[in-house]
C-alpha cells in the first residue's frame, strides 16, 4: 500500500488500518511525508479488532521495515522504553494513528481500564478524545433464514415457530441426540478461555443432573476445553453433543435449530455470534462486557449476567429454562431480536462519519 502510494503517486484522504498486522501503516506515512509530497496530509484510522493480540516483535523490525528509530514519536518511544528489547506493534498504531476506534462503543469504554487494557490504558488514556467505538456489522445476506440452503426449513419472523420445529428436529437428529420439546442450547465460537467456557462447564455441571434440556456445541481450540466439552458429553449422551471441529454448515444448523445461544465471555470486543444468533432466531444468553453489552438487552432481546462466576452463570441459564415454557413470551421476544438491524450497511454509515471527521 505505501509503496503504491509512493510510486504510483496517489493520495488517498484516509487509510483505514486493522489490528496489530497494519499498525506500522500510520507510522510509514508520517515518516514518509518528511520525505515525500504524495504523502503530506493522508489521514489514517487505525481498528482495535481485539487489543489481547498485539503483535509483539524484535526491535530488528524497524530495520526490515526500514523505518527510522527517530523521526517519529511512536517509533521512539516503544523503541527506547527498555521493556525487553521488544516493538509493540498494537502500541504504535494507537500512538500515530490520528483517530483510533473499536468494534463496540462499549469495548471502547472498557479498554481504558486495567481489566480490559491489556497493558494498553496508558496509551488509550492519552488519545481518549480521539477514541470511539462502531459496532461490527454481519452478512445479512448469508446469514438469512430465509435463503439459507444449510438448513432445513427456510423461514422469517412470521413463520418462524413453524419452522423452528423442522430445524430443531434436524439439529437434533444430525447430534444424535432426543427428538423432543426440551430447550436445545447451542454454541458456535472458538474453544478459548476469553470465550467463558470455564464458567459455563461449572454451571453446566451443576444443571445437567437436574434440568431436561440440551447443549450442542460447535467449536475447536485449546485441549483443556476441548477435552472438557468431550467428557460431558460421554457423561450426558442424551443432553450433550460436543463437535470439535470446523463445520459452516452445521453452524447454521445450529443457528436455527436452537432455542438459546451462549456466549458468557469473559471479554468479548464485539461478538458476530449473537448477532448471527439473533437474526436465526435463538435468543442470546451472554455476559456483560463489550460488543455483547451493546447488542443484548435483559429481559428485551435476550438474557444478560454481570459477574464472571459460574453461580452467576448458572441463575441466568436457569432463568432461560424456565422462560422457555412461556410461550407468548417467548414469541414476542423472538419476533423482537429478528427485527434488530446489525447489518454493515447500519456500521457503515458511522464510518463515514469518522472519516468525514478526518477531512
Amino acid at each position: 500500500m505505501v509503496t503504491a502510494i509512493k510510486d504510483l503517486k496517489i493520495r488517498p484522504d484516509v487509510v483505514h488500518c486493522h489490528d496489530w498486522h497494519t499498525a506500522l501503516i500510520p507510522t510509514f506515512i508520517d515518516e514518509y511525508s518528511l520525505k515525500y509530497a504524495s504523502f503530506a496530509n493522508i489521514k489514517t484510522l487505525y481498528t482495535i479488532h481485539n487489543l489481547a493480540n498485539q503483535g509483539i516483535v524484535g526491535l530488528d523490525i524497524l530495520d526490515y521495515a526500514s523505518l527510522s528509530r527517530h523521526l517519529t514519536p511512536a517509533i521512539m518511544e516503544d523503541y527506547y522504553d527498555q521493556d525487553g528489547q521488544v516493538i509493540d506493534l498494537m502500541k504504535i498504531g494507537i500512538l500515530s494513528a490520528d483517530l483510533v476506534n473499536t468494534v463496540s462503543p462499549n469495548y471502547a469504554k472498557e479498554i481504558l481500564g486495567k481489566e480490559y487494557g491489556a497493558g494498553m490504558e496508558e496509551y488509550l488514556l492519552r488519545r481518549k478524545k480521539h477514541l470511539s467505538g462502531i459496532l461490527n456489522g454481519i452478512d445479512i445476506d448469508f446469514f438469512n433464514p430465509q435463503k439459507d440452503k444449510y438448513i432445513k426449513k427456510k423461514y422469517n419472523a412470521q413463520n418462524f415457530f413453524t419452522a423452528r420445529k423442522i430445524n430443531k428436529a434436524d439439529l437434533q437428529a444430525v447430534s444424535r441426540l432426543p427428538k423432543k420439546d426440551v430447550p436445545v442450547f447451542g454454541i458456535v465460537t472458538r474453544l478459548v478461555a476469553q470465550k467463558g467456557l470455564d464458567i459455563l462447564r461449572d454451571s453446566l455441571e451443576s444443571l445437567l443432573p437436574h434440568y431436561d434440556f440440551q447443549l450442542v456445541v460447535l467449536g475447536t481450540g485449546s485441549a483443556e476445553i476441548e477435552r472438557d466439552f468431550k467428557q460431558l458429553q460421554k457423561k450426558y449422551p442424551q443432553k450433550v453433543k460436543s463437535n470439535i471441529l470446523f463445520d459452516a454448515p452445521l453452524a447454521q444448523k445450529i443457528y436455527a435449530g436452537s432455542d438459546f445461544f451462549l456466549m458468557p465471555s469473559r471479554f468479548e470486543p464485539c461478538g458476530l455470534g449473537q448477532m448471527i444468533a439473533m437474526r436465526y432466531g435463538s435468543i442470546p444468553l451472554v455476559r456483560q462486557t463489550g460488543g455483547l453489552k451493546d447488542t443484548v438487552k435483559d429481559n428485551q432481546t435476550g438474557f444478560v449476567f454481570k459477574n464472571y462466576q459460574a453461580k452467576d452463570l448458572e441463575k441466568t441459564l436457569v432463568r432461560a429454562l424456565k422462560f422457555y415454557g412461556q410461550k407468548s413470551r417467548c414469541q414476542k421476544m423472538v419476533k423482537k431480536i429478528m427485527q434488530e438491524d446489525f447489518s454493515w450497511e447500519r456500521s457503515a454509515r458511522q464510518y463515514l462519519k469518522l472519516y468525514q471527521k478526518l477531512k
